[in-house]
């Protein structure tokens, strides 16, 4: 209350006015902050019952189960008593009341054990850790299930002491079940403490994890519980979220502590790529809108915008409005550089045998997607592992190694391997869905429901087509009161996506690879290392190889796919199998030349025995080349490998003479028919080569090999080593044997090769002259080699080191006086064919053959 304004100056100028005042303001305070502690402790008293109303209501299911439970093992207990009796035994009161507080007693000391153990982990471990981390220790399902478990037999036997103490009869049932429930506990807590050190790495409960993430995408897959209500999706979208961030920020924690970024890590990753493997499987039950997959802004570029959005867009607001897209990728955008950061850290820590481990997961993974008909994401996801990691797996080797280790050559086969088996992986999927069961699958589609679509596990590429399909049939059944578009007619419009899936698939399989192999070579060379990149082109060559062995089953699908066309101006995508083909036969042929240009640096190298023979596999893949270019009279393959491979097999041939002084007598004889093998099967491709250079009357061919072998045995004799008496020992050791010699089976494949080239040739019948008149076919060609060579036999009694000896060895002017015992003398059988040619002109007075 204010005092007038006259009053209060006449008492303001009274010191007893000031101190009354003081002290009623004093009082006043006083008064009020009684009155504020008595509210505020009201306020706190309702918000403690309220906590405590909170408390009591998430027990109460418990509770009330509990007491149910001894409520209906009570109401039993007449009957129970009864075959009780039968038994013999009898309950003691006492003993009873003391048996159900022990069972109670146990139960309280394991809680509190447990969480006393749970709060030193906690501690010592989360307690740096972040909240969503920190948050999986209290979620552990086993804990909490076991901790449920102990608590309610914990109540229930308090609940079923307090029936005694009023004066219930004790149930002897009853005892024995919590008995038993006492056991389980005890037990169970022996396990439980065991399994409590593994709390200590966090990666434990990472299976919750991965659960959370399989379970989210599981409930909204076509037919589940409201799987196309877009809230649902929301509500799946964001738990998978949650538990994404948190699998990341464990990963982060994982890789930075040495104790836990070895074996702990990669258990992690490995359970992150089994759940891939699932969710690629699960994909083609989602819907491609579903609000599962987040959204995203796309800009669209101007000048491929229609017109009238763009003249619309000028008058309104000078700009296109973006569309939004679905994220398809987005589980993968988290986990996947997961596990580039494992394998990184694993091989930067030279920890091979994890990295193999985590590898061979990464490569069912790429399976799977290969299978799923998702090839060029397949080898999209290993470009982006390889590009994580190249810094690491195309290291330069310390400048005393000679060789790259094992473990870099290992790992780099790995990764090297994974085109061929996306390769493999799709050409099963391939005759797993032909068009027959494709269109039988889709004409057996009722178009009800639209989860029908999502259930008839057709390749996920379909989906968006049957998606758009089916509004208009079910436009077209309301309309017309059932569906009138003929089978033949959806199924041809189902195909369509199939078709141009095959033809970018094997754009991927063809350009991408190639391009993806060029790289590593490009980025061995660079390194230098050598072994790396022989292991690479291995793996290349294998897969082109396979590529080309089953290139007849893309033709096969091509066909089928293109064929029975019924739908006019349906536009089809164009595969050019033909051209396809030339590029693979291309790319092989690059291959091979690098082969045969690394050869000689390999063959130089003391390779130990837990190194792959990459020099001796690069030796014999040139050389089936070369008899194969021979065969195909592709000079320009020859020009480009042939030079390698002669002074590859001189080299070789010395590499395994280095070993002939460190072996016993026996084996010494072996050794030196072993070290002669590379130069025999030089001689023999040789001979073979000049002999297909007069079938095929191409000079190039005979001479690229008389200009190399004529060059080096000149300038090797100019040095003082003349190397044709070599030449004519390694013939006489083998010739001399009892045994097969060396390799003579792959010699003896090539001229298989030949002579069923040979046999080609038209023939005609002859008659030679001598006591009597013998009848006989002759091959109708103007070179008497090849007419000598082409006989009507299986096989020719020569061969390509025959033919060597005699079309350039006896050639060359120190070649008369070298001796090749026990050989069959080529010269005279040729002699006889000229002679029985020009008999046969004579008397004819026409030339017999045609050239």
């Amino acid at each position: 209350m204010m005092l007038p304004t006259a009053l209060f100056l006449r008492l303001a100028s009274s010191r007893a006015f000031w101190t009354l005042r003081a002290k009623f303001r004093h009082f006043a305070f006083l008064l009020q902050r009684s009155v504020f502690n008595v509210r505020r402790q009201f306020g706190d008293g309702r918000s403690r019952t309220g906590t405590f109303v909170q408390l009591a209501v998430t027990t109460t299911r418990q509770l009330l189960a509990a007491v149910l439970l001894v409520t209906g093992l009570q109401a039993i207990n007449p009957w129970l008593l009864d075959l009780y009796s039968q038994t013999g035994l009898k309950i003691v009161p006492d003993t009873y009341a003391t048996l159900l507080g022990t069972v109670a007693a146990t139960g309280g000391v394991l809680i509190g054990l447990y969480y006393a153990a749970t709060t030193a982990i906690a501690g010592a471990i989360y307690s740096n850790v972040p909240n969503n981390v920190r948050d999986l220790l209290a979620q552990d399902r086993v804990g909490n299930i076991y901790m449920r478990f102990l608590s309610f037999t914990t109540f229930a036997s308090i609940v079923l002491l307090g029936f005694r103490a009023a004066g219930l009869e004790p149930n002897p049932f009853a005892a024995s079940l919590f008995v038993a429930c006492t056991g389980i506990s005890v037990i169970a807590f022996v396990k439980l403490g065991a399994r409590a050190f593994y709390l200590f790495d966090p990666t434990t409960l990472s299976g919750e994890l991965v659960e959370n993430i399989h379970d989210a995408f599981a409930k909204i897959r076509a037919g589940q519980f409201r799987w196309n209500d877009a809230a649902f999706q929301n509500h799946a979208h964001q738990r998978a979220r949650l538990a994404l961030d948190t699998s990341k920020t464990l990963a982060e924690i994982t890789s930075k502590q040495s104790q836990l970024s070895g074996q702990p890590f990669v258990t992690l990753c490995t359970q992150f790529l089994h759940l891939l493997r699932s969710y690629q499987l699960a994909k083609k039950s989602i819907p491609s809108d579903s609000r599962w997959y987040p959204k995203q802004y796309v800009h669209p570029d101007w000048y491929r915008t229609e017109d009238s959005q763009t003249s619309l867009a000028f008058r309104g607001s000078g700009r296109l409005p973006p569309k939004e897209v679905s994220d398809p990728q987005w589980v993968e955008a988290t986990l996947l550089p997961i596990v580039h950061a494992c394998l990184r850290k694993n091989i930067e820590s030279s920890r091979h045998d994890l990295s193999s481990r985590l590898m061979h997961q990464f490569d069912l993974y790429v399976r799977t997607l290969s299978s799923e008909h998702e090839v060029k994401l397949a080898l999209d996801r290993v470009t982006d592992l390889t590009s994580a990691c190249t810094d690491l797996l195309f290291a330069s080797p310390n400048g005393s190694a000679e060789i790259e280790p094992i473990e870099q050559i290992a790992i780099a086969d790995a990764i090297a391997s994974t085109p061929v088996n996306i390769l493999l992986a799709y050409i099963d999927a391939l005759r797993r869905a032909p068009r027959e069961t494709i269109a039988s699958t889709i004409v057996g589609l009722r178009w009800s429901s639209k989860a029908d679509i999502y259930n008839l596990n057709v390749p996920k590429h379909i989906i968006p087509q049957l998606e758009w399909m089916h509004p208009r049939i079910q436009f077209e059944t309301s309309a017309e009161g059932a569906r009138v578009s003929p089978d033949w007619y959806l199924a041809e419009l189902a195909l369509q996506p199939h078709v141009q899936n095959l033809k970018d698939n094997l754009t991927v399989l063809v350009d991408d690879v190639q391009s993806l192999f060029d790289r590593w070579m490009d980025s061995c060379s660079a390194a230098k290392l050598a072994w790396v990149r022989a292991n690479i082109l291995t793996r290349e060559e294998e897969y082109w190889a396979k590529m080309d062995y089953h290139f007849h089953t893309f033709r096969e699908q091509s066909t089928t796919l293109n064929s029975n066309r019924r739908i006019e101006g349906l536009p089809w995508a164009a595969i050019d199998l033909h051209a396809i083909g030339e590029m693979i036969s291309s790319r092989r042929r690059v291959v091979v030349r690098r082969m045969a240009e690394d050869m000689p640096a390999l063959i130089a190298v003391n390779r130990k025995e837990s190194y792959p023979d990459f020099a001796g596999q690069f030796l014999h893949t040139v050389g089936e080349s070369l008899i194969e270019a021979f065969l195909k009279n592709d000079h320009n393959h020859v020009r480009e490998v042939f030079a390698n491979f002669f002074i590859a097999s001189f080299i070789q041939r010395e590499q395994i003479s280095l070993d002939i002084a460190d072996v016993s007598t026996t084996q010494n004889a072996a050794t030196i028919k072993v070290s002669i093998a590379p130069i025999l099967d030089l001689m023999s491709l040789s001979g073979y080569g000049l002999l297909l250079s007069e079938y095929h009357d191409n000079p190039t061919l005979a001479a690229l090999i008389f200009e190399t072998w004529n060059n080096f045995l000149d300038r090797r004799k100019a040095e003082g080593h003349d190397l044709l008496p070599l030449l004519a020992a390694s013939i006489s050791i083998t010739n001399s044997a009892f045994e097969i010699a060396h390799r003579s089976i792959i010699r003896t494949q090539w001229g298989q090769q030949v002579a069923h080239l040979l046999r080609e040739l038209p023939r005609e019948s002859i008659a030679d002259r001598g006591s009597f008149v013998v009848s006989r076919t002759v091959a109708v060609h103007k070179s008497p080699l090849v007419r000598v060579l082409a006989t009507d036999q299986l096989m020719s009694l020569y061969n390509g080191i025959d033919i060597f000896i005699e079309t350039l060895v006896r050639k060359r002017g120190d070649g008369d006086s070298v001796k090749f015992t026990t050989r069959r003398d080529l010269s005279r059988s040729l002699a006889r064919e000229i002679q029985r040619t020009q008999s046969r002109t004579a008397d004819t007075g026409r030339e017999d053959t045609v050239s």
